[in-house]
């Protein structure tokens, strides 16, 4: 064993604020990319290519 106790570990203030400075670059991403998809979604639709198939043959 190493030797360092894991309650000693806990108490580390840098690993504490390096885990809260990457939770909270990450929860920044997700918000910023989430809130930049949903600006004026239907601006984006105007290269979009659709296709039609009307494969339906109807009732004999």
């Amino acid at each position: 064993m190493s030797g360092i106790r894991p309650s000693r570990v806990l108490r580390a203030k840098h690993l504490w604020i390096a885990n809260g400075v990457i939770t909270g670059a990450l929860a920044l991403l997700f918000a910023v990319f989430y809130v930049g998809a949903h600006i004026d979604p239907a601006d984006h639709l105007k290269n979009l290519p659709v296709g039609l198939v009307n494969a339906d043959e109807g009732v004999d």
